[in-house]
């Protein structure tokens, strides 16, 4: 064996080092994952409510005129519609809330 050749204890303790500075990074892009589907969540319910106020308002202004004037399709109506190329797939529905964890697990069962 040459001089500059690990043996095994080091090669293993190199990958072991190794293997802590993964789990960092990944520990750390989980919370920045965390924190990004949080502030996500925020701005959804924000401009749920937003969108809820406008159409509670429309909506008393529409009893006032002519009811008999078409809605506009809701955009899970409209993307329903698009063309399937032949197959359809049953993919779950995500329902973990804010925990990141959770959104992994989901992501990693869809593929």
């Amino acid at each position: 064996m040459a001089a500059t050749s690990q043996t095994f204890e080091e090669r293993f303790e190199q990958l072991m080092k190794l293997n802590v500075e993964k789990d960092a990074q990944l520990d750390y892009l989980i919370r920045q994952l965390d924190q990004a589907m949080r502030n996500n969540q925020k701005e959804i319910q924000s401009s749920r409510f937003s969108i809820e106020s406008k159409a509670l308002e429309e909506g008393a202004e529409e009893e006032d005129s002519d009811s008999s004037v078409k809605k506009k399709r809701p955009i899970r109506a409209r993307c329903a519609k698009q063309t399937s190329m032949g197959f359809k797939v049953e993919i779950p529905e995500f329902e973990g809330q804010l925990n990141s964890d959770d959104f992994l697990d989901w992501l990693s069962t869809v593929e």
